[in-house]
């Protein structure tokens, strides 16, 4: 940004995330550096914890391995961070699928959790859109908006009749109702 912003000032910077990198446009929206973009759009978040907004084990799309992750958690309070690399949550992507991420480490799964949420939305200053599948099959999507306007009384909350987790990617309607998020003025 501290690049790109000098070169473009007229330009309106967004910050865009999908599931788990929406969770972490979140994270950053509330952070000292979210005043570098001018809105936010959030698509189908993976809110995972403490809200109850994901499905059980993510609608069968994600198995956390939880013995591990807790003993990581107390190896890490301890300061050892010497296996943090290993997995922690496996997908469910067919064998031989290199187009979609078939797991993350437990230091991936960490730096872009949904821990602080709520006090990340409420230091949040910038617009946000929350976009979702009204059918989202790893997250309650009718959860979105009760659980997080609460923090963020101006967030814009949108489902997308009919559509599930994967389909916000590529669908035509998901895809125009982006569109006509960018279009709206922040």
């Amino acid at each position: 940004m501290a690049t790109i912003r000098p070169a473009h000032p007229n330009a309106t910077f967004t910050l865009i995330g999908f599931s788990a990198g929406g969770a972490f446009t979140l994270r950053i929206a509330g952070s000292p550096t979210g005043d570098l973009f001018d809105r936010y759009i959030v698509i189908s978040p993976a809110i995972t914890f403490p809200a109850q907004i994901q499905r059980p084990d993510g609608g069968g799309w994600a198995t956390p391995h939880l013995p591990r992750i807790i003993a990581l958690v107390v190896l890490n309070q301890v300061g050892i961070h010497l296996f943090d690399g290993l997995e922690a949550i496996a997908f469910a992507v067919p064998p031989g699928n290199n187009d979609m991420t078939a797991a993350y480490s437990f230091r991936l799964a960490m730096n872009i959790g949904s821990r602080g949420f709520e006090s990340a939305l409420a230091r949040t200053n910038k617009p946000m859109t929350l976009l979702a599948g009204s059918k989202d099959d790893q997250f309650f999507a009718d959860r979105y908006e009760p659980t997080l306007k609460p923090h963020k009384p101006d967030l814009v909350v949108e489902l997308v009749p009919g559509l599930g987790h994967v389909d916000m990617l590529a669908d035509p309607a998901s895809l125009a109702t982006i569109r006509r998020t960018f279009e709206r003025p922040s």
